[in-house]
């Protein structure tokens, strides 16, 4: 930023300069022949480097005026640049924040229907289980039972056989008496 106002400060002196030149140099010099002449030349030398000097001073404060707006208009556009991306990110943190809870609650809501559904199918799979258990009970306490009515279906055929044998163990008592 100083080397801007440098470079200005260094141009309008070069321009006020080189004006100078030009309209000392385009007007004619009397020639100096005389004490009175000498004192005329020096009286415009000073009256020029006087006025040159005062346009010089009008330049500097002019560039000094224009620097400080340049500088002043440039703060405030940094100022309205900083509060608009300010601005900009406060919306977007709040965008983020938004999108972050509707993710969790999506997350949420994505869980809780998993989980649902994990238990549907546990029930599932428990009321299967349990019809397994208790069709494979029945059919092995049906197996059991059958087997224990074979068995005394067999007792009793045999206690049937046993009886009639002791009916006939009886009847030969009878024809050989003891």
């Amino acid at each position: 930023m100083e080397y801007i106002i440098l470079g200005s400060i260094f141009g309008v002196v070069w321009l006020i300069t080189t004006i100078t030149f030009v309209v000392l140099y385009k007007k004619k010099q009397p020639t100096i022949h005389d004490d009175s002449s000498i004192k005329q030349v020096v009286a415009n030398q000073k009256e020029q480097n006087i006025l040159l000097n005062n346009m010089l001073m009008q330049a500097l404060k002019n560039s000094e005026v224009s620097t400080q707006n340049t500088i002043n208009n440039l703060t405030v556009l940094q100022k309205q640049e900083f509060e608009s991306i300010s601005k900009r990110v406060d919306e977007l943190t709040i965008r983020n924040e938004q999108r972050i809870e509707k993710l969790t609650f999506d997350v949420s809501l994505s869980l809780n229907n998993i989980r649902q559904e994990n238990e549907k199918a546990l029930e599932k799979m428990r009321e299967t289980v349990d019809e397994k258990l208790n069709s494979s009970l029945s059919q092995r306490l049906n197996d059991s039972f059958s087997k224990i009515q074979q068995s005394l279906e067999s007792v009793n055929l045999g206690i049937g056989e046993m009886r009639n044998l002791a009916n006939g163990v009886g009847d030969i008592k009878k024809y050989y008496p003891m």
